[in-house]
């Protein structure tokens, strides 16, 4: 897992969420709990969405680091594809187990 991938732009908020203004911490708390959705929202109907202005995203993501918000945004899609591709290899190994035989399993190895 390269650096990218393990400091990703939910961890940047999270880190920055203390000292950010209320409309950033509004954008901040949207992005965290609908990443899935944000992810395909631009800075103007991410802003139409929380009744914030299109500029207010873009210094939103300049204030993650971005340079500008379609960086950001890339950055929020590959952290998306790298939290599917866990899922997906946790699928791959215990897709057709149920929870009990996978916790079974796992108190085994220990």
């Amino acid at each position: 897992m390269n650096l990218g991938q393990t400091y990703d732009v939910l961890d940047r908020i999270e880190e920055r969420y203390a000292k950010m203004s209320k409309s950033h911490k509004a954008i901040g708390d949207y992005i965290l709990e609908h990443y899935d959705q944000a992810v395909f929202m631009t800075a103007a109907k991410l802003g139409e969405t929380l009744g914030i202005s299109e500029s207010t995203v873009v210094r939103f993501a300049a204030g993650l680091g971005y340079d500008g918000y379609p960086k950001m945004q890339r950055a929020l899609e590959d952290c998306i594809k790298g939290k599917l591709n866990d899922v997906q290899r946790i699928d791959n190994k215990y897709g057709k187990s149920s929870q009990s035989e996978i916790l079974i399993r796992s108190e085994e190895r220990r």
